[in-house]
């Protein structure tokens, strides 16, 4: 492995890799974008706990993603963006009033 070129990586490996780098210097603020797009099952849950535990030990996470299960696992406050534009921007609990609500059900409701 060590002697193989990056560029020959899978995408998953190359996406683990990036993300890796982005952590070495302990980050306050992090901006994830699709950050398991590509990703098997098993390197998307190890993801998405990493995530977890680095925004409970204090670090900020910006995460853009299109996987509305991921955002409403992760995210306290949700901004939803159609063609570029703010849909809506607010608390996870507050526009996530109805018990039975997903945050993919939400957003068809706003985009229709």
């Amino acid at each position: 492995m060590l002697s193989q070129k990056t560029a020959d990586y899978s995408g998953g490996m190359k996406r683990r890799l990036n993300i890796g780098a982005a952590l070495l210097h302990h980050p306050d603020f992090l901006v994830l974008d699709e950050p398991t797009v590509g990703i098997d099952i098993i390197a998307r849950n190890q993801i998405l706990e990493a995530i977890r535990k680095l925004n409970r030990n204090g670090t900020t996470i910006l995460y853009c993603g299109h996987y509305m299960d991921e955002v409403e696992q992760l995210c306290d406050s949700i901004c939803i963006l159609d063609k570029g534009k703010e849909i809506v921007y607010g608390k996870k609990k507050t526009l996530l009033t109805d018990a039975d609500k997903s945050l993919e059900n939400l957003y068809y409701e706003l985009i229709e």
